[in-house]
């Protein structure tokens, strides 16, 4: 009787226990949950944002670097104009340029128009050329993508992480070569990044707070977690990096 009596306090701890765990673990699947409808919000507001700034820079900004280089070819052409004047005028012109031609950088990096316009397939070759031709890396482009656009936060994302992804190159892998291949078929959309960079050595067992502020995959995490995609990384030191993105359609 004794044992019998034991046996069914043990039974009922282990009830307990196991209440107690499923409580937690409801919990926290609720406070996930939440906190995906956080980051979720902030990222559509943030994307909101950076398209108001983008317009705001093109629209404002652009219209009075339109009145100011007509203003210079109106002092160019002014009576008595001496050489030495021309010349003052051609310097603000280029600076001129310059400022216009950053300003469009910048609203590009922001939120490009075309973006939402005509999709990831046109405004990606653009986009990897302006990089090409900035950072000096040379970026090899395919794509393997159907006519029928993606979901727009799918869209998003992508471009976001072929952004961080080429800003983590640039900084740490001291490569001169980025492959980046773009495949989707009707369920999944799949982007591969690859450089002939240094790499680094990469044990998935280890604390994972270094290797994610290293190549920013936090935010690429993130990222991935609204759209239910998912990464795996290949690198090894001297032997570059690979990163490959699965994002599901259905």
């Amino acid at each position: 009787m004794a044992l019998l009596k034991e046996l069914d306090e043990r039974i009922r701890e282990w009830e307990n226990a196991a209440r107690e765990l499923k409580r937690a673990s409801d919990h926290r699947a609720l406070l996930e949950s939440e906190l995906s409808e956080v980051l979720r919000n902030v990222v559509i507001k943030q994307e909101a944002e950076r398209g108001r700034i983008a317009r705001e820079l093109h629209d404002s900004l652009g219209q009075y670097l339109t009145i100011m280089n007509l203003q210079l070819d109106g002092l160019k052409l002014q009576a008595g104009a001496t050489e030495e004047l021309k010349a003052q005028v051609a310097g603000l012109e280029t600076i001129t340029r310059g400022i216009g031609s950053e300003m469009h950088r910048i609203a590009w990096e922001l939120r490009p128009s075309a973006l939402d316009d005509y999709g990831l397939k046109i405004v990606l070759p653009q986009y990897l050329e302006d990089w090409s031709q900035r950072s000096a890396l040379k970026i090899d482009l395919h794509l393997e993508v159907s006519e029928e656009r993606l979901p727009q936060n799918v869209e998003t994302t992508l471009y976001r992480i072929v952004q961080e992804a080429l800003t983590n190159v640039v900084k740490h892998a001291e490569a001169g070569t980025v492959g980046i291949v773009l495949k989707t078929t009707n369920t999944e959309a799949t982007l591969i990044i690859e450089d002939d960079g240094t790499g680094f050595h990469f044990d998935e067992t280890e604390p994972g707070a270094s290797f994610s502020s290293r190549l920013g995959l936090l935010g690429i995490r993130e990222r991935l977690a609204l759209v239910n995609g998912t990464f795996e990384i290949e690198t090894a030191s001297g032997q570059g990096t690979v990163l490959i993105i699965h994002v599901p359609l259905v």
